[in-house]
C-alpha cells in the first residue's frame, strides 16, 4: 500500500507526463475537481468531465507542468499549492 503522499505525487507525476488514462485512473468515479475561478465556473463532477477537462487543457497548453511548493495528504483528501506552467 502507498502513503498518500506517494499516491498525489503518481498523480502530480502523471500531469506533468501529460497522461489523461494514468491521471483519471488515479481519482474516484465521485471526484470533484474545483479549480475556481481561475479555470472554470463551477467544479467538474465524476471522471467523464475530468478527462474531457484534462485533454482539452493538454491541448491548449501542450508544455503545461506543475511544480508543487507545498503538500498536505491525508486518507481521504489532498491538498496542494502549485504552479503551473505552460
Amino acid at each position: 500500500m502507498c502513503s498518500p503522499q506517494e499516491v498525489w505525487r503518481g498523480y502530480i507525476d502523471a500531469w506533468n507526463r501529460h497522461d489523461v488514462d494514468a491521471i483519471v485512473d488515479r481519482v474516484t468515479e465521485d471526484f470533484i475537481y474545483d479549480g475556481r475561478p481561475a479555470m472554470m465556473d463551477a467544479p467538474l463532477r465524476g471522471k467523464p468531465a475530468f478527462r474531457a477537462y484534462l485533454e482539452r487543457s493538454f491541448e491548449a497548453f501542450p508544455d503545461l507542468q506543475i511544480e508543487v511548493t507545498s503538500c498536505d495528504a491525508g486518507m481521504a483528501l489532498a491538498v496542494s499549492e502549485s504552479i503551473m506552467r505552460g
